[in-house]
């Protein structure tokens, strides 16, 4: 679209791209910490959004051409250049960097337990990353709307039905069968 083509190639936003699985580590344990419900609602929300994104990924299938980097010097062409050799330029459509980075901050998104500074924070991590996404030129600017769309979409639904029962006996009825020392256990010994 036009506002691709305006879009300036800003070599330097890969580190925020590649940097942002260390921030969805730690935010799906923290959203994981808030409380069990809110875990298997998470998870749920998680599995549907990639679910909708495995199947949009099968009969929408996306390609984008990449810039050359033959003039590109400095650090910013070692990382982009990681980026363009690790993840290829197809399944754009949504954008699952921007999807798992607005799940990292939905999850925390209004909860007590998370202080609200890291709220703030997590937001504006979430917009970098889905910045870092179109000025690497390794999405269009549609792919991020996408990405957050199912993920709000999912949400919704993950914490509006009980889709998130199954899921919750499914892992409950696993750590049954897990043989962990339960927090009782240790204080009896």
């Amino acid at each position: 679209t036009a506002i691709d083509n305006n879009i300036p190639f800003i070599t330097w936003f890969s580190i925020i791209y590649l940097g942002c699985y260390l921030f969805w580590v730690f935010n799906y344990m923290l959203a994981g910490r808030v409380n069990k419900e809110h875990f298997y609602k998470f998870i749920t929300n998680i599995f549907l959004g990639y679910l909708i994104s495995g199947f949009i990924f099968c009969i929408f299938p996306t390609y984008i051409e990449r810039p050359s980097l033959d003039d590109i010097h400095g650090f910013g062409k070692f990382f982009v250049t990681y980026v363009y050799n690790s993840d290829t330029p197809v399944n754009l459509f949504p954008s699952m960097h921007c999807q798992i980075s607005w799940y990292c901050y939905i999850g925390i998104r209004g909860k007590k337990e998370i202080p609200t500074w890291y709220q703030y924070a997590s937001l504006v991590m979430a917009i970098l990353v889905c910045i870092s996404t179109v000025v690497i030129k390794q999405h269009f600017f549609v792919d991020i709307f996408a990405g957050i769309a199912i993920a709000e979409l999912t949400y919704f639904i993950a914490n509006h039905t009980n889709l998130w029962q199954p899921v919750y006996r499914f892992f409950e009825h696993i750590n049954s069968k897990l043989t962990f020392v339960t927090n009782s256990q240790c204080k009896s010994n």
